[in-house]
């Protein structure tokens, strides 16, 4: 599980298996036991990847997080794509709405070596939620005539 809590991969975890098994002078089982040992590594990985990543929030905070992907007031896609989004060209307008973006972050209230620590984490497992949860905002919404 070491691995698994460093990558995503499924292919890496596969060949990391593989090779210890081989080191261990282990017959190898078949590919799909392989990779349903690496589905439950991965899955456990995720969980306690979670379990670290909230065990220093708050119930303020995780409020405020659970909040960040809802879709935003007046717009088509989540706080958190919303927060995503590149800075844009330089301009007066594109600055303004990067210093918003800037202090809905900031509104939220994390400790900054909280996140600091927890920002790999964060990058491979909550971002990801947020791409899934705004794909199904979208696919709800009408589509528009062109």
């Amino acid at each position: 599980m070491p691995l698994a809590l460093q990558t995503t991969q499924g292919m890496v975890l596969a060949h990391a298996v593989a090779n210890e098994l081989r080191a261990r002078r282990i017959l190898l089982p078949t590919v799909a036991l392989i990779e349903k040992m690496c589905a439950i590594a991965l899955t456990r990985a995720e969980r306690e990847a979670f379990r670290r990543l909230t065990s220093g929030l708050t119930d303020k905070h995780r409020a405020a997080l659970d909040a960040v992907l809802l879709v935003r007031p007046g717009g088509s896609s989540s706080i958190l794509s919303w927060f995503r989004q590149p800075p844009g060209a330089p301009s007066a307008n594109a600055v303004l709405a990067h210093l918003a973006r800037l202090r809905a972050v900031r509104a939220l209230d994390l400790a900054s070596p909280y996140i600091r620590c927890q920002k790999s984490r964060f990058e491979r497992c909550v971002a990801p939620q947020g791409n899934r949860k705004d794909g199904r905002v979208r696919s709800r919404r009408p589509q528009r005539r062109r």
